[in-house]
């Protein structure tokens, strides 16, 4: 079984992987942090830039150290 948060670095599926980072996003109560910071890579290496900060935003916000 994968887990969420190994789908995109490790495959380099960064279209896949943003689908299934966003639904996740959108349906789960609390996201970790590691899950916004997954997304931000997958939008940054998608080209949309605006989105992945405000990912990496997000991410910072839950864990800044």
């Amino acid at each position: 079984r994968v887990e969420v948060d190994e789908l995109a670095p490790e495959r380099q599926d960064f279209p896949g992987g943003a689908l299934h980072y966003q639904t996740y996003v959108t349906i789960a109560g609390a996201v970790p942090a590691r899950i916004w910071s997954n997304l931000g890579v997958c939008q940054y290496k998608l080209g949309a830039l605006g989105a992945a900060e405000e990912s990496y935003r997000k991410a910072l916000a839950l864990a800044p150290d």
